[in-house]
């Protein structure tokens, strides 16, 4: 609980509590001895007012993840795979440093991947059927072959507004394109107007404090990459591994890749309350042609 509002004292001792926690300063910080000898008063065994640390700064990283024997592919052409630097299917939405693309508090969106007109698709609440997909997709016809390659991306009913639902699901067959989206986007249904639909690419999906790609001045997230060969020695840890880096062409080749994502709540240094806004990844995609 809260040290200064989290315990429900005795009413007729509950201001001269809070006066001595904080030392008789209002709103002040409460002093952890004296906390700890109100509480001595009523609890027993001794009671101990464990404080968690607070950081601005939190990290997660992945376990390695195996590509398998995409690096068999033959190669005519001398690039190396897996190729996760590719023109079509790379990660995007970062700059230079790894850090997430932002603009007035809002996550950057990417380019359009294709946009199509009513008379060539269906809506339903949260499905797109896309009729004769591979006039739609002219010129981009492996996510046709691939359409998985299209979960996480995101549909725009009405591409001049910003609202998208994000594909959970993609299937293709009989030159059908069928999509599934997230139900808790919401429905597509009254997203619908007369005006072109769109597909835009999505590698991440960001919010904060439930606003989806909300990212506050006082926020960032950072987002690199790692990269090793084969792993010849079962014991090894980490066998020749790249340095961490925001350039997928440095991984290029590697069959194992990891990422590690740092959130910072204070990156204007400005300094943090239990209130200060929390950003929150919900998912993140690293394709790869092989």
């Amino acid at each position: 609980p809260d040290p200064a509002t989290g315990y429900s004292w005795p009413v007729l001792a509950r201001n001269g509590i809070s006066a001595y926690l904080n030392a008789g300063i209002p709103g002040g910080a409460v002093i952890t001895s004296r906390l700890e000898e109100i509480l001595y008063l009523f609890a027993a065994p001794k009671p101990y007012a464990l404080l968690t640390f607070f950081s601005a700064g939190s990290q997660v990283q992945s376990k390695w993840v195996d590509t398998g024997f995409a690096g068999l592919r033959l190669d005519p052409s001398g690039n190396s795979y897996p190729k996760f630097e590719d023109s079509l299917f790379k990660f995007d939405g970062t700059d230079s440093s790894g850090f997430i693309d932002v603009a007035s508090q809002k996550v950057v969106q990417l380019p359009d991947l294709v946009s199509g007109t009513h008379s060539q698709a269906s809506f339903s609440a949260n499905s797109l059927t896309i009729f004769a997909a591979d006039t739609v997709f002219a010129g981009k016809e492996e996510f046709l072959r691939h359409p998985a390659a299209l979960v996480g991306y995101s549909i725009l009913p009405d591409e001049s507004v910003e609202h998208d639902f994000v594909i959970v699901d993609a299937s293709y067959q009989g030159g059908i394109l069928s999509l599934v989206t997230d139900v808790s986007s919401g429905s597509m249904s009254a997203a619908v107007t007369t005006n072109n639909w769109s597909i835009r690419p999505r590698f991440f999906g960001v919010s904060t404090q439930g606003a989806p790609d909300s990212m506050p001045t006082s926020t960032s997230i950072s987002i690199m990459f790692q990269g090793t060969d084969d792993i010849d020695d079962p014991l090894a840890i980490v066998p020749g591994a790249t340095s961490w880096t925001a350039d997928l062409s440095d991984i290029d080749g590697k069959r194992f890749f990891r990422y590690r994502i740092t959130f910072d709540i204070d990156a204007i240094d400005s300094g943090v309350t239990q209130a200060s806004p929390k950003s929150e990844m919900s998912y993140i995609k690293l394709p790869f042609v092989w």
